[in-house]
């Protein structure tokens, strides 16, 4: 699993460090992952159910 080199500095990741760390993960690894945050997110949920029912965020 890859990892976003944290040693370097104590500063959170930016977008395009993570976007290229996520590039590294296999397709079952990002699946997981958006999984995990799914279920601990109502924010996450919510968009993931915009994503996949566009017509239903409409009504």
């Amino acid at each position: 699993m890859p990892n976003i080199d944290t040693k370097k500095s104590k500063k959170k990741p930016s977008i395009p460090e993570i976007k290229k760390a996520l590039k590294e993960y296999e397709k079952d690894e990002l699946i997981s992952m958006l999984m995990d945050c799914y279920k601990m997110s109502k924010e996450v949920k919510n968009y993931v159910h915009v994503l996949l029912q566009p017509e239903e965020a409409l009504e």
